[in-house]
């Protein structure tokens, strides 16, 4: 029988075998070793944890015999004292005690020390202890001048020092090359465990569910980990911490799932990856189903350059990054502002193909999926479609620009037996119904804006990049604002009420405050009120209340706005003026006088053009 096979594989070693050995052998010797040891990585792949866990096994209880600081944020070498002094003495780590300069006389006596003297002058540099100084290239002072300090425990005192720290982020110049090569005399690379530390975090997991569910899709993590080809242990804690979130606030329903739970493990991992090594951002998370729905287009281009969720998604051969299991929003509230709710979690997976009954389902929502869904429910969810778009069902703004898109979209595949320019036609017209029946949403009067162009309801919106879409989205802008318009009238009538009964609420409805009233404050909505009429029942108040009814329009037009937002009330204010001025004519001489000066106050400075501008 041949050596090959009487022999075992030999055990492929542990990664970070090489640092464990070395340091064994480092710290046993007998002799001072003249040099220190610098454990070499990149940020979060694992060296803090990696040095503790050593310290731990050689150790064990016994503290006293290594000192571990970090150099993080340090700007002098006083501080390095004090922060091994700490590490000495951890009594002087408590919150409530702040070592700075001399020691404090209370503190000093705690500990048995000279408060007259400084940090420095307790040190015990001990041939046989083990100072880390963790975090090189985070501090604050010059490198070199870190290296100098460091450099009188090893040479001049003995001692045993190890170094840890990203040495790519350290600026490299001949100084430094030399101080280096006189202090340091051993760099070991450290690589990324995944498999270790990937167990020591889910310890760490509070959640018995999300535990036990980790665990099981270790080699899914392990996978989407690896094609991140990030190698940053803190990023995966951080990312596990962030699913445990999500996990712990989605029902039993959607938990049973186990495919379901699976997809949303592997897209939350990777979009959490990208998102936290700073190669996606919100903004592209918001515009995540318009890439997937444009995706098909862009395979038949050549040389079109990738969006960043593009590049991501090629990471990721196995996962796409577009699927709406969780919808946009979603993952923007979890991964970019922190925010889980458990009922936006069950409507995103309500929705999705996962849970959702086709006979259910939405005829639109069912053609979007339509690659997913037989032939026969496709067929049924057009008939249908078209038949609710011809009863002008949908008023919802987000509704409508998905049937317009996707009735462009049946147009292309020759479903819909109409040319585009009939489509968008027809849009307009329905467009157009909807407003002359009262039914189409007006534009919120607080703000002029209110709908994502090409996406709604956690989907891109088909058709979103064309010109034909875009036509009918900004007809369907300019409709909600003229519907808004149409609205004046009878919201002008409430106004006047309110003003009648609450002077300072009329106020807080006009101009920017910090209240919730303010819905008017960039609407000229003054401009649809009759001016006899505004001014009978101004004047009809008392003197207090009308300062207050004429001081809204100072504020309300302080900083510009009449010429750039309101420009349609400036005709209405001169009105205002005219007639005020006329009724001055039959006051007393007070009341006269009152009135002139509160148009001189709150009218007059923003109708001479001088003033205005």
């Amino acid at each position: 029988m041949s050596l090959e096979t009487t022999q075992a594989d030999p055990t492929p070693p542990k990664p970070n075998q090489h640092i464990r050995e070395y340091l064994n052998y480092y710290l046993k010797l007998a002799h001072a070793p003249n040099y220190a040891v610098f454990l070499n990585g990149p940020w979060g792949i694992g060296k803090t944890y990696l040095v503790k866990q050593i310290l731990a096994d050689h150790f064990g209880e016994k503290k006293n015999d290594y000192a571990y600081i970090s150099l993080y944020g340090l700007t002098s070498t006083d501080q390095i004292d004090e922060a091994l002094l700490v590490a000495a003495y951890p009594v002087l780590g408590n919150k409530s005690i702040k070592v700075a300069g001399r020691l404090g006389r209370s503190v000093a006596k705690r500990v048995g020390l000279d408060p007259e003297l400084k940090a420095a002058d307790f040190l015990r540099k001990d041939t046989n202890r083990l100072y880390v100084f963790d975090d090189l290239e985070r501090c604050e002072m010059p490198v070199n001048q870190v290296l100098g300090y460091i450099n009188e425990f090893v040479e001049h005192d003995g001692c045993k020092v190890l170094i840890v720290g990203n040495e790519a982020e350290i600026d490299g110049s001949l100084d430094y090359r030399k101080r280096r090569e006189k202090l340091i005399g051993k760099t070991l690379l450290v690589q990324s465990t995944f498999e270790e530390a990937f167990h020591h975090f889910v310890s760490f997991v509070d959640d018995p569910e999300t535990k036990e569910f980790t665990k099981a899709k270790a080699v899914d993590i392990a996978a989407v980990f690896r094609q991140s080809g990030l190698d940053n242990l803190r990023i995966l804690q951080q990312t596990l911490w962030d699913f445990e979130r999500l996990y712990r606030a989605t029902a039993k329903t959607y938990k049973s799932n186990d495919a379901a739970m699976t997809c949303i493990l592997r897209l939350f991992f990777a979009l959490s990856f990208e998102i936290k090594a700073g190669r996606l951002d919100q903004s592209d998370l918001a515009s995540r189903m318009e890439g997937l729905v444009a995706a098909m287009a862009r395979l038949e281009k050549k040389d079109v350059e990738l969006t960043a969720l593009q590049v991501a998604e090629s990471r990721y051969p196995e996962i796409e990054l577009g699927n709406p299991i969780l919808s946009d929003q979603l993952l923007i509230n979890v991964l970019v502002q922190g925010i889980v709710d458990e009922s936006d979690i069950s409507r995103s997976l309500a929705h999705s193909p996962f849970f959702v009954r086709p006979e259910d389902e939405p005829a639109w929502r069912t053609i979007w999926f339509g690659l997913e869904r037989t032939e026969e429910q496709f067929s049924r969810a057009v008939s249908e479609l078209e038949k609710q778009f011809l009863e002008r069902v949908f008023s919802i703004t987000g509704l409508i620009l998905h049937v317009m898109g996707i009735r462009l979209w049946l147009s292309d595949l020759g479903v819909l037996k109409k040319t585009r320019p009939e489509v968008v036609q027809e849009g307009r017209k329905y467009i157009d119904d909807l407003r002359a029946s009262g039914r189409l949403e007006p534009v919120p009067v607080s703000r002029s804006d209110d709908f994502r162009h090409s996406a709604y309801d956690g989907l891109g919106i088909q058709e979103a990049s064309t010109a034909d879409y875009k036509e009918l989205f900004n007809y369907l802008k300019v409709a909600r604002h003229r519907a808004t318009e149409d609205r004046f009238p009878s919201q002008s009538v409430e106004l006047l009420k309110e003003m009648e009964i609450d002077p300072y609420l009329f106020l807080r409805r006009l101009c920017v405050t910090n209240s919730e009233d303010n819905i008017y404050c960039r609407v000229p909505i003054l401009a649809a009120i009759d001016p006899e009429v505004f001014v009978d029942r101004m004047l009809a108040q008392s003197p207090s209340h009308q300062r207050t009814i004429m001081s809204a329009f100072t504020q309300r037009y302080d900083h510009g706005q009449l010429e750039r937002d309101l420009p349609t009330e400036k005709p209405w204010l001169a009105s205002i003026r005219e007639k005020l001025l006329a009724r001055t004519a039959s006051m007393s001489a007070i009341g006269r006088f009152r009135t002139q000066k509160l148009i001189e106050w709150h009218v007059s400075p923003f109708l001479d053009s001088e003033v205005t501008e």
